[in-house]
């Protein structure tokens, strides 16, 4: 056997490795939920369209909305208006939400490139217990638990962001994932400290 033939042999041989391999990690990937569906985020990554945050609303939030209790994931109880004073981005998803899980990586790389008085929640209906199967709670921070979403919020898809100034006035809102960690966004959070 010629020196050439032993190459295309041995060529053959890997490739056939590696596409068996490939093979078994796609079908892997169907059938184990958890690799599902952080296929699905990664995917759904490379496709998201730039969103820049703007004051295109002025929603007062009434002093009633503003008692609405949310949880952090160690029980600990916030009332909503202890947030008042300082600007807030509040994301409404869901740990079974592809987008959602998209939009969280996009809030914390936000959030590291703002200024900390900048108040970052991102909230649930579920459970502490359900969002801890997802492991999502060792990827961020700023994950809370509710038993009700507040009026204000009108949630009618996942993801939806809020951007609230510090009056409690929602002036963005947000249906749908978005790249939202731009320099634009970050100016505008920050200039809202200024307000």
């Amino acid at each position: 056997m010629t020196s050439s033939k032993k190459e295309k042999s041995t060529f053959q041989k890997w490739s056939g490795y590696l596409l068996n391999a490939a093979l078994i990690l796609v079908i892997l990937t169907f059938f184990i939920p958890s690799w599902r569906m952080a296929f699905q985020s990664w995917y759904q990554g490379l496709t998201l369209s730039e969103v820049s945050f703007e004051n295109t609303i002025q929603q007062e939030i009434s002093d009633q909305d503003a008692t609405w209790e949310l949880f952090d994931l160690d029980g600990n109880m916030f009332n909503f208006a202890e947030f008042k004073g300082r600007p807030i981005v509040i994301n409404f998803w869901a740990t079974w939400c592809s987008y959602c899980r998209v939009e969280l990586a996009e809030l914390k790389e936000l959030k590291s490139q703002v200024n900390t008085e900048v108040v970052f929640i991102a909230i649930t209906e579920e459970t502490p217990q359900m969002i801890e199967n997802s492991g999502l709670d060792k990827d961020y921070s700023f994950l809370y638990t509710t038993q009700n979403f507040p009026s204000f919020a009108q949630v009618s898809a996942y993801p939806t962001l809020l951007v609230i100034d510090s009056e409690m006035n929602i002036i963005h809102r947000q249906e749908g994932a978005g790249a939202i960690n731009t320099e634009k966004n970050i100016s505008f959070l920050n200039d809202l400290l200024l307000k």
